[in-house]
């Protein structure tokens, strides 16, 4: 039969029963990333539209990224949803993580196509006068007047 653990900090084994887990989101675990990755989403959200309040002028660039980067916080979600009704056990840890893995990868070289320098929609709003500036300022600042004493 089963036992009861009754030790604080402890799941008790009756209602999970860590054994019977086949891949990461079929424990509470993986439900708490699933929550984190939703958390994630609307964090996202709210700082795409404050931003895009803030700098008008970049709305070419933070509109497309919005709207391409909310499908990838809300696959993960999706995904784990789906797999648990309609795929089959032996195999839903494999398809989670190749859906997964894509999506990461479509993410990250959207990203590069999204942020290239000479795209219209870079979005980054500092010149190279000013980027320069800073760096110059920058490194003068850390540079020590006088050296602290060794002894």
């Amino acid at each position: 039969g089963k036992k009861s653990i009754n030790k604080p900090g402890h799941v008790d084994s009756q209602a999970f029963d860590p054994g019977e887990v086949l891949y990461v989101y079929d424990s509470p675990a993986g439900y708490g990333l699933v929550a984190l990755s939703f958390i994630a989403f609307c964090w996202f959200v709210y700082s795409v539209i404050r931003t895009t309040r803030k700098y008008t002028d970049k709305t070419s660039f933070y509109l497309p990224f919005g709207i391409l980067y909310s499908v990838r916080f809300l696959t993960r979600p999706t995904v784990v949803l789906v797999s648990n009704m309609h795929v089959a056990d032996w195999v839903r840890e494999k398809v989670v993580n190749g859906v997964n893995l894509a999506i990461a990868y479509g993410a990250c070289i959207s990203f590069l196509v999204f942020t290239i320098p000479n795209s219209h929609n870079f979005p980054f709003h500092l010149k190279r006068r000013k980027w320069t500036s800073l760096l110059k300022n920058s490194i003068a600042k850390s540079i020590p007047t006088r050296l602290p004493r060794a002894f």
